[in-house]
């Protein structure tokens, strides 16, 4: 008789045990990774250990059944050979079907050592790594919890919308902007909302295979929860028809996109500079799109204006921003961007031309900008008397 599950398991750890009879190497990082998490609480399966305590003598089971349980998979491995071998792949690859297929919510990372990120599959090259020369465990096991809570609270938050979404009548068939939490009170997930993402730009760009380029869904599915507020949607009939998504480039993707190296399918979460605390900062814009049949003067005047109200929301939180980058794909954007005083800079050695705004807001040229420019004004003057006080 197959052994029940007494424990609700959170984190599921996968790699491969032995090689040719032989214990491997990634079997004892996953065992002290195991004996981490464990030790911070964290109900995590662990095959040589947790089946051990189980008896369990039908493997395939017991493992479905945990992989069933657990929000988090993490990929062990030392060798592209061990994290595909037959096992390891069944279950990071059964794992990312169920969140794909949107089965379940949860999140895939590797933790490797001894090989490049560049070498994984590409499921996992796509999805958040740590390297175990550069990671400690300590960031792990940060990095867990805020993932299990981020999941968790998702849950609730989306199951209590989707029973809201029942009473609310249908929306009206004119577009308008919605924030993130907005979208999910309209019965979006983050992972619906980076599908149409990706989707609106393939067509709108004529990207093609949009992973080599905008990234996967999974990908900014991840963005999308981890900074929920840089990211506005323009919708019309309950269908993303527009929207605009903005981060902060650190000094290593400032000199990559002067380059014309930065692509946006390589951008990960902790690279990025998140806008947490007051100070300067360069913004790139991720995206600022209307979709084909919808791309009217009124449509892109309320995305824009969306983004400079949100800008403007920033600035009053000690948050600025000195320059403005974004890569360009169409001639018709490269023309707008022109005539809000954009100036091209370099070519996107993929696609695209790379355009920046050298003195924002000065050089802007918008009519609605007053405001904030009185607001980055008075930062002015507030450094100067800053400045000559400690003179």
């Amino acid at each position: 008789m197959v052994g029940k599950l007494a424990t609700k398991y959170e984190v599921f750890i996968s790699y491969r045990n032995t090689n040719n009879g032989m214990q491997t190497e990634d079997s004892m990082i996953a065992r002290e990774l195991y004996e981490v998490l464990s030790a911070n609480g964290i109900k995590t399966f662990f095959s040589g250990q947790s089946l051990a305590v189980l008896g369990a003598d039908r493997y395939k089971e017991m493992i479905d059944r945990a992989l069933d349980d657990c929000i988090i998979l993490i990929v062990v491995g030392t060798s592209l050979e061990n994290i595909q071998s037959n096992w390891v792949k069944y279950e990071w690859d059964s794992f990312f079907n169920d969140i794909l297929i949107e089965k379940k919510r949860g999140r895939i990372f590797s933790y490797i050592d001894k090989m490049n990120p560049h070498d994984l599959p590409r499921t996992l090259r796509n999805l958040q790594c740590f390297e175990k020369k550069f990671s400690s465990l300590d960031s792990i096991v940060k990095y867990v919890k805020n993932a299990l809570e981020n999941v968790e609270s998702l849950e609730a938050i989306v199951h209590s919308n989707r029973i809201q979404l029942n009473k609310k009548e249908q929306m009206e068939s004119v577009p308008e902007i919605k924030s993130f939490v907005e979208m999910l009170d309209l019965g979006f997930t983050p992972l619906k909302i980076a599908r149409a993402l990706v989707d609106n730009d393939n067509a709108l760009y004529n990207l093609g295979d949009g992973h080599n380029n905008e990234g996967t869904p999974e990908l900014w599915a991840s963005f999308l929860e981890a900074y929920p507020d840089t990211f506005e949607y323009l919708i019309c009939d309950n269908k993303i028809i527009g929207n605009y998504s903005l981060v902060a480039l650190s000094e290593e993707q400032i000199e990559q996109l002067l380059k014309g190296e930065l692509y946006e399918a390589d951008f990960a979460l902790e690279k990025n500079e998140p806008f947490v605390f007051p100070g300067n900062y360069v913004l790139y814009l991720l995206n600022f799109s209307v979709n084909m049949g919808w791309n009217t003067v009124d449509n892109y005047n309320k995305l824009w204006q969306s983004l400079l109200n949100k800008i403007e929301k920033y600035a009053h939180q000690g948050i600025f921003f000195e320059r403005i980058y974004v890569n360009t794909f169409r001639a018709d954007h490269r023309a707008l961007y022109r005539r809000l005083g954009f100036k091209y800079v370099v070519d996107n050695k993929k696609k695209g031309q790379v355009f920046e705004l050298k003195n924002f807001p000065s050089d802007l040229k918008w009519p609605n900008k007053e405001l904030l420019m009185k607001i980055y004004l008075e930062r002015v003057c507030d450094k100067k008397a800053e400045k000559d006080k400690h003179k």
